[in-house]
């Protein structure tokens, strides 16, 4: 197979942990090249996720993947197995992810930054839209960033699926979690997937970022999330979003993510071009240089008790 690495080419560094999540753990590694060795991030699958899914159904989500190129996704570089256990390479992000960027109180966080960095999520999304892969996990933990933290590329799609004809994906496996946090209600209720619940996850993604990484729903737990959701309710507007000139149409556009209905969200071009539209005639270059200030510890206190609604 054509992006079957040789494993003896591949070196991991366990002591430098990038990432863990409930299918895979993601180390840095070296992989030889030609003449040199390059910097890469290496993701193991845990086993007993490994057990619950085909492995050809595996591959030939990987020979999808191997195709896709997009300057905001994080380039798949190949796998491999080690010890019967496939490892996924993909380029390495020094920057890390965007989560802790932002939750980091040092970060000089400007609001041109957050419609940079949407604008650049929003790209790979509708490039991923065009090639029929929905992501099933977009959230600010799994967008990466380069060194100087300007670029910033959608990752962690991996194990991501194809939809059908129809333009949905369903889990065929009950044992395998899902990311409660940013997951889309018809996901929770049906584990339907389709461009449309990665819009919803993209809803919560932009609240991530204004509030600099506080936690979605915390404290309530699964259940307590879905019951949330059942009744109608919505993540609060975020602290650093309250009386300035986008507050509205911000947080307007994550209410349109996370309508009820799947149909009546908008689609990534959609989003893509309402951003870009705020940035040129709504807003002046003096607020856009402005700096967010950090209300995570208030925004996570915060009731959740905003009914969702639609933009006029």
């Amino acid at each position: 197979m054509e992006d079957q690495l040789d494993p003896r080419n591949l070196v991991i560094t366990k002591t430098q942990h990038l990432g863990k999540g409930c299918t895979a753990t993601v180390y840095k590694g070296l992989f030889k090249t030609s003449s040199d060795y390059t910097p890469v991030a290496v993701k193991i699958l845990n086993n007993d996720y490994a057990e619950l899914v085909n492995t050809a159904e595996l591959i030939d989500e990987l020979k999808i993947l191997r195709r896709v190129q997009h300057p905001n996704i994080v380039e798949f570089i190949g796998h491999t197995y080690i010890d019967r256990i496939l490892h996924i390479v993909t380029e390495y992000m020094a920057g890390g992810s965007l989560h802790g960027y932002i939750k980091d109180e040092s970060t000089v966080l400007k609001y041109q930054n957050t419609f940079d960095y949407m604008d650049q999520i929003l790209s790979a999304m509708v490039y991923l839209t065009q090639q029929q892969i929905v992501h099933r996990d977009l959230a600010a933990r799994n967008c990466l960033m380069n060194g100087d933290h300007t670029v910033l590329k959608v990752s962690d799609f991996g194990l991501s699926r194809s939809v059908d004809f129809k333009g949905e994906y369903q889990i065929l496996h009950n044992d395998i979690k899902l990311p409660t946090h940013s997951v889309a209600i018809e996901a929770f209720l049906f584990c339907k997937f389709t461009e449309k619940t990665d819009v919803w996850s993209f809803g919560v993604l932009v609240w991530e970022l204004f509030t600099r990484g506080a936690t979605p729903y915390d404290p309530m737990n699964y259940i307590q999330i879905q019951g949330f959701l059942n009744e109608g309710y919505q993540l609060h507007c975020p602290e650093a979003l309250c009386a300035t000139p986008i507050s509205g149409k911000i947080y307007g556009m994550m209410l349109c993510c996370w309508d009820a209905e799947p149909k009546k969200r908008p689609t990534f071009e959609q989003l893509q071009d309402y951003i870009r539209d705020i940035v040129t005639t709504n807003v002046n270059k003096q607020f856009m240089d402005t700096q967010l200030g950090c209300f995570r510890n208030s925004d996570t206190q915060r009731q959740h008790s905003y009914v969702n609604q639609s933009l006029t």
